[in-house]
């Protein structure tokens, strides 16, 4: 049986017993990845080669909890808290009427109509009441988030539809354009650019990924199509009580699914563990067969 928590009680730091382990592991079969694991067990000596968890083989069970678990607790310690408003950034109206896009009188008529309605962007009212054009819309909101305006040209990949989970695509409101040169992945977003999804994608797939809005009219109808058409990798939803839990949880599917290699990652305030159970390819279109994903959340009780 792995011995874990040894290293504590001897003075040494994790990463020194890991690098001696290293030392004495064969670089041809490569070691249990647990820094805490001090059986030194190869993979030449024991009949498990998988799972593989963020790249590195686990020898047992709890090998693979304590992985885990220092990746759930890295993503936590990472986690900022949510922006109520971006206040640096010019309001939209003030923009378009700085660059002469609308006059005083339309701004003033939107935001009355805004606040009888008591919801809906300014944009929309500005669009509905003011007769503004839609690129005008998207391309001052492309100048708040500093960010370029995407055109869909046709409809979306539905190829794309594995890029990330149904769930999260239809919650975020992702819209995957494009691959360019089998290493950029084009984004769409519909009046923001979501960083904290961006930064996710790009973990898990390998992809950078770069990010732009499109006019409304055309992402509701591309969004749509993309849900409807498109086949998404099998999912599972986990609600924990706690982050012990969720980890405890974590660890028995991917001793269940004994996965060639996953990944996870914090999406705002929840999380997303991909599982390979193949080679890991950035190929595009992603191969929905051999993926399933984990969508993990923390209930207000923690």
């Amino acid at each position: 049986m792995p011995i874990l928590g040894r290293a504590a009680r001897q003075g040494r730091p994790p990463d020194a017993l890991h690098g001696e382990r290293a030392a004495r592991a064969s670089s041809l079969f490569p070691s249990c990845a647990n820094p805490l694991c001090l059986t030194s067990w190869l993979h030449l000596w024991r009949n498990r080669q998988v799972p593989v968890f963020e790249g590195g083989w686990s020898c047992s069970e709890e090998c693979t909890r304590e992985r885990i678990a220092v990746s759930v607790r890295h993503e936590m310690d990472g986690q900022q808290p949510e922006p109520v408003e971006h206040h640096h950034r010019v309001p939209l109206g003030l923009l378009m009427l700085s660059e002469g896009w609308i006059s005083q009188a339309q701004l003033k008529a939107a935001l009355r109509t805004q606040k009888a309605a008591g919801h809906g962007r300014l944009g929309s009212w500005l669009i509905r009441d003011a007769h503004i054009e839609e690129r005008l819309v998207t391309r001052a909101l492309s100048l708040q988030w500093n960010c370029p305006v995407f055109s869909m040209q046709g409809p979306p990949d539905q190829g794309l539809g594995s890029i990330a989970p149904r769930l999260l695509v239809e919650a975020f409101g992702i819209l995957p354009i494009r691959v360019a040169g089998g290493k950029v992945l084009y984004v769409g977003f519909e009046d923001r650019i979501d960083r904290c999804v961006m930064f996710a994608i790009e973990r898990i797939t390998g992809l950078r990924v770069e990010a732009g809005l499109v006019d409304t009219s055309e992402f509701v109808r591309a969004h749509s199509t993309l849900l409807a058409g498109s086949s998404f990798a099998k999912a599972t939803l986990i609600e924990a009580v706690d982050a012990k839990a969720m980890i405890q949880a974590l660890t028995q599917l991917v001793e269940r699914a004994k996965p060639a290699d996953a990944r996870l990652v914090r999406v705002h305030n929840c999380y997303w563990m991909r599982m390979w159970h193949g080679v890991r390819s950035t190929e595009v279109p992603f191969r929905r067969v051999g993926i399933e994903d984990v969508i993990c959340s923390i209930g207000s009780t923690n």
